[in-house]
């Protein structure tokens, strides 16, 4: 799912690499399902659909991501990374902070809004 290049020591992925997973997480519990995929459009994306489910992505959330970093996160040609190097022996601290943080704001999105 997530590369680390070497030459440019940055974590890059793209909407269609993140999109198996995206529709697992929102289709495994029903609240989840029930709370962003209800209206008729988003109902369709409940059978996966992988060019689908990658454009629903690349739209929201990579594009509104990198679009409020102010340059700390890039999204171009369809792939989302950082818009820093980061050295090898740190990549792995910046990516359990970042799962940290992910998991936090999907708790407050479904639980606590």
């Amino acid at each position: 799912m997530v590369r680390i290049l070497k030459f440019a020591q940055a974590i890059i992925c793209t909407s269609r690499e993140t999109a198996p997973y995206f529709h697992q997480y929102y289709m495994e519990k029903k609240y989840r399902r029930d709370k962003d995929f209800s209206d008729s459009k988003a109902k369709r994306l409940w059978e996966y659909d992988e060019e689908k489910v990658s454009k629903l992505i690349a739209d929201m959330p990579m594009a509104k991501l990198s679009g409020s970093s102010k340059g700390l996160v890039l999204f171009e040609d369809n792939m989302i990374r950082l818009g820093f190097d980061v050295l090898p022996e740190y990549q792995w601290i910046l990516w359990n902070w970042t799962k940290e943080i992910c998991a936090y704001r999907l708790r407050y999105y479904f639980f606590w809004r």
